[in-house]
């Protein structure tokens, strides 16, 4: 869950803290590893820099510098973070049985004291009847939720 906080942190925001050893390896090296350091450099400014060049990044992405979003690869997210309106993001879960469903949406964000977005649980609550027939997710590190 992402709130205007986010867009206030800087460099103590959740995109540059190393959790290692809290939590594990960092995904951003299994992202790498998945689809190559070009990849992930589309989502790491100065990663972009090392491997393509200042001139490179700022012909791809000198606008954004220009309009106030330094290293806002989404600039959506500094907009809408910016004038207090949250989103939730990086789903998962068995999404394909609502999807293109009508349904409420509940999110139980952790209480995290001053905290740059927050790990949230996240129920859509739908009749039985009104779910899609696809197969339940299973996923790779422990099974079926």
């Amino acid at each position: 869950l992402d709130h205007p906080l986010h867009t206030a942190m800087g460099n103590n925001g959740m995109t540059r803290m190393n959790l290692l050893g809290a939590s594990g390896r960092p995904i951003t090296e299994e992202y790498i590893e998945q689809f190559g350091i070009e990849a992930y450099a589309e989502f790491d400014k100065f990663e972009y820099i090392k491997l393509h060049g200042q001139k490179a990044y700022d012909e791809k992405f000198g606008d954004l510098e220009a309009i106030g979003c330094w290293g806002t690869w989404e600039p959506c997210h500094k907009m809408m973070l910016g004038h207090g309106i949250v989103g939730v993001e990086n789903l998962g879960g068995d999404l394909d049985k609502v999807s293109g469903k009508r349904f409420r949406f509940y999110c139980f964000p952790l209480r995290w004291y001053l905290g740059d977005g927050s790990m949230a649980r996240c129920v859509a609550e739908i009749d039985e009847d009104d779910l899609n027939d696809v197969p339940t997710r299973t996923y790779t590190y422990g099974g079926n939720i």
